[in-house]
């Protein structure tokens, strides 16, 4: 099986959520069937994905969650990804050349 980088897709789905075409939910539900994907077939990523999963693992949409200190919301998920981003296209740029 061919190792792939799946940057490039990270980098889409992030602008789709950032751009919000799709919720926090939604961003969550794909960003983890992408990442377990990643994570089952040794497919490689850069390592800021896993910081957006640190992140994503502390988003909740469901505002009991916001006793815990580390929980966020959506505007913060989402500006969190938007830092995430510029991350990304700039390795990803270097990377290419």
């Amino acid at each position: 099986m061919a190792v792939v980088d799946t940057t490039p897709a990270y980098i889409q789905l992030l602008g789709v959520f950032i751009s919000s075409r799709i919720t926090g939910d939604e961003f969550e539900k794909e960003f983890l069937k992408m990442w377990r994907t990643d994570r089952d077939s040794s497919n490689i990523h850069d390592d800021i994905v896993d910081d957006i999963f640190i992140d994503v693992d502390c988003y909740c949409s469901d505002e009991s969650c916001f006793e815990n200190d580390y929980a966020i919301n959506s505007m913060e998920l989402r500006k969190r990804c938007v830092e995430h981003l510029d991350s990304l296209k700039k390795r990803l740029k270097c990377r290419v050349g």
